[in-house]
Order: structure tokens, then C-alpha cells, then sequence
């Protein structure tokens, strides 16, 4: 993955349904190093699919627990589910 993203790969790009990077890693990984490495690089972990589901319940119906507790409690920033556009904090 690191690889792929030094040589300019969208962290972000979608499948037909809406799925990124993030949605696959939260599926199939059992570490959230994965997720860290794409949440550093601008990946949106908190957009929903187009099943309406984000890659946190990805991750907790596939039985990841350590993701689904990174998720919960992550440093990543929540986005619009509209656009994906990243939420200002009010100061």
C-alpha cells in the first residue's frame, strides 16, 4: 500500500459502489496499520458506500475488533457523506 501511494495512487478513488481503499482494508485487515497509512495520506474513513454503510460497520461485520475500535476512536477526520469533503471544527 505505501508503495502505491508514494507512486500517486488516490487514496480515495471509488469502486461502482462507492467503496475506497479504506472499506477493503477495514474488511480484510486484522490491524489498523492499513487504515493509519491511508488516514495519514487524506483517505476519508468515515464516508458512507453506496450501501449506506461507512468502514467502521465494515469492519464490525466482518469481526475485526482492534479496527473497530481504531475506528471508533481514531485521530481521522470526519467528512460530508454528500460530497466527501472534510468538516471544518468551529474554533
Amino acid at each position: 500500500m505505501a508503495w502505491l501511494i508514494a507512486h500517486g495512487a488516490d487514496v480515495n478513488a471509488s469502486s461502482a459502489g462507492g467503496r475506497t481503499t479504506a472499506y477493503f482494508a477495514a474488511e480484510r485487515n486484522t490491524s489498523p496499520k492499513t487504515l493509519a497509512l491511508l488516514d495519514k495520506h487524506g483517505a476519508h474513513l468515515t464516508v458512507r458506500d453506496a450501501d449506506g454503510q461507512t468502514p467502521l460497520e465494515i469492519a464490525r461485520l466482518n469481526g475485526k475488533s482492534r479496527l473497530v475500535e481504531w475506528l471508533a476512536i481514531g485521530p481521522h477526520q470526519p467528512v460530508d457523506a454528500t460530497d466527501g469533503t472534510p468538516f471544518k471544527l468551529l474554533s
